[in-house]
């Protein structure tokens, strides 16, 4: 079976998964859903659904610690008498907006509503369940990893990643990278992972890297190399899976090209930014200006994540009175907002960079605007602004008193 066949039908199996994973209005099986998935990464909760007599054999399974509870597909659920039953698939995602997938299967007891959830199977899918990252070398050293639990591993490993992923301009030039793969599921012994860095995706030959396993016993693939991060060089962290003798590439991560991105997304706005072809040229260049001007924020301001964020979801957003408001919740006095950004609007921005570690240059960038969005705590005003932040709110009305997939 040649690649391109193979890309077909792996193209063909997710959408078919995505076909048939539907949401079913069922209230009970969603909080069900819901609750297993807040008991996974630890969220608080109440006394509303209690989780007992679980299968021990799910502690093939590590909790999903820096994640949260994101969303869930019901598939299927049916209900006789006191007995629901209830299948699907959560999602959870970190502040980088990872997704870790997992199928479940439930067995309740409905009484009114009480409900209790005797049973849970997460389904171990015939891959392994790996949360990916890409983080600078110089600040990661993968045999550390080694001396740490799995929890403690995947945080420094999140920590790293957000300093490259959050706001970090466009590298010009080659630098050394180390893509990171923790695997979610705890595998057999005889299974064999193989993490390879390569110019295709789900592709067997490339430069192998090594697997490392924490102090818990759970098992983290590293492979390192060099490329300009999110600048027409993508590169492909294939996991290649070793079962019964039977070797194939399981999972594929590749990097992502901010410059393409913002290309679209400018593009999408009616700007005119050439070719799209992930290449900053002059087009490019000249576009993305105009619409710094546009949106008013600093001439400074560099290509980051935090500016594609805007491009994508800021329609609309007056970016001053954005700031203003913002502000006058932080509890800065700024005035009336109108929009101006005058001297009180700007010592009033200055004192709130200084409290929080940033420079205070009174500058108005995507990077702060982006801050003051997510730092806000008016809850009316956090209701409005919320759907344009892939991050909800956490769950806090479920319980779990036992829970198998400890490490």
């Amino acid at each position: 079976m040649n690649s391109k066949i193979v890309k077909i039908f792996l193209a063909l199996l997710c959408l078919n998964l995505v076909l048939s994973a539907k949401s079913i209005n069922n209230t009970e099986a969603v909080r069900v859903a819901k609750a297993i998935g807040s008991v996974m990464t630890n969220e608080s909760s109440s006394k509303e659904i209690s989780l007992h007599r679980v299968n021990n054999k799910l502690s093939t399974y590590i909790k999903d610690g820096g994640f949260y509870y994101s969303s869930v597909f019901i598939n299927w659920s049916e209900k006789r008498g006191n007995l629901l039953n209830v299948k699907g698939v959560m999602v959870h995602k970190d502040d980088l907006n990872r997704n870790i997938q997992t199928s479940f299967e439930a067995l309740c007891e409905v009484y009114g509503d009480k409900i209790i959830v005797n049973n849970v199977d997460l389904k171990n899918n015939a891959t392994p369940r790996p949360a990916f990252y890409i983080v600078p070398s110089s600040r990661i050293n993968p045999e550390s990893l080694s001396q740490l639990s799995f929890s403690q591993a995947l945080k420094t490993v999140q920590n790293a990643a957000k300093k490259l992923e959050g706001d970090t301009p466009m590298d010009m030039q080659s630098k050394d990278y180390t893509f990171v793969a923790f695997m979610m599921n705890k595998l057999d012994e005889r299974d064999i992972i193989t993490p390879l860095v390569s110019d295709q995706p789900y592709y067997e030959i490339g430069q192998e890297g090594a697997v490392i396993k924490t102090t818990d016993n759970w098992r983290i693939a590293v492979a390192q190399s060099s490329f300009a991060y999110n600048n027409l060089q993508p590169k492909y962290f294939n996991l290649l899976w070793k079962k019964d003798n039977i070797i194939r590439a399981s999972s594929s991560f590749s990097t992502f090209n901010l410059v393409k991105s913002v290309q679209l997304g400018l593009k999408r706005l009616g700007y005119d930014v050439g070719a799209e072809d992930g290449i900053l040229n002059a087009k490019t260049k000249k576009a993305l200006n105009r619409y710094i001007k546009d949106k008013k924020f600093d001439p400074s301001t560099q290509l980051t994540w935090s500016l594609l964020w805007f491009v994508n979801h800021g329609d609309g957003l007056d970016i001053y009175k954005t700031v203003q408001r913002t502000l006058l919740m932080h509890g800065k006095k700024i005035g009336t907002v109108d929009g101006r950004i005058g001297s009180r609007t700007i010592s009033a921005l200055k004192e709130y960079q200084r409290l929080v570690g940033m420079k205070a240059d009174g500058k108005i960038t995507p990077e702060l605007v982006y801050f003051l969005l997510q730092t806000t705590k008016n809850v009316n005003v956090y209701q409005q602004i919320r759907t344009l932040f892939p991050k909800p709110v956490l769950m806090k009305n479920y319980q779990g008193k036992m829970w198998p997939n400890e490490a």
